[in-house]
């Protein structure tokens, strides 16, 4: 970095792309963002037909026009943000569930859409997330539950197939819901 003052304190890293924090809760992305997950306001859909997958690739880091971050974590193609009040943000893929927002129905279908800037996810609006974990295709976070005492539990939501967000069965969650201990 040319500003000496700014010095990387986190990565995290997906399945084809990376993202770094500064100390002043900047991010930088790289990598494969074919599915906005690099959060720079793209995703493969967005170029010429048939172009779309090279040039959603950056080999070189890029800001993300956002601050005020204090956690990063990515997944298999998507990325999850917490912000210094700490809301929840999400970029990136969300065919299974896994941004953690209502999908729509429509012509008897399921559409999940994916995100291609850091957006806040709704379902933590009254709540504070303070961890959050990523798997390939399923989220963990431990939230500040003011309505208990400020208890902090766990949540989850995502891809299930095999029973791994704690629900106690294998179907696919796309709301967060609270884990039952």
């Amino acid at each position: 970095f040319v500003d000496k003052r700014i010095s990387i304190t986190k990565i995290s890293c997906g399945e084809a792309h990376s993202i770094a924090m500064t100390n002043f809760g900047g991010l930088y992305s790289w990598g494969f963002g074919s599915n906005g997950q690099l959060g720079l306001g793209f995703c493969e859909d967005s170029f010429e037909p048939g172009k779309g997958l090279v040039k959603s690739r950056r080999m070189i880091p890029e800001k993300i026009n956002i601050t005020g971050i204090k956690d990063i974590q990515c997944g298999k193609t998507f990325t999850m943000l917490i912000n210094k009040e700490n809301k929840l943000l999400a970029c990136g893929n969300n065919d299974l569930c896994q941004l953690g927002f209502k999908s729509e129905l429509k012509d008897n279908k399921r559409r999940c859409y994916d995100l291609v800037y850091p957006t806040i996810i709704d379902s933590f609006s009254t709540f504070e997330v303070i961890k959050i974990s990523c798997g390939e295709g399923h989220c963990l976070a431990i939230i500040n539950d003011s309505s208990f005492s400020g208890i902090k539990c766990p949540w989850s939501w995502g891809n299930n197939k095999f029973g791994q967000i704690g629900q106690g069965s294998t179907i696919k969650i796309n709301l967060p819901s609270p884990i039952n201990l």
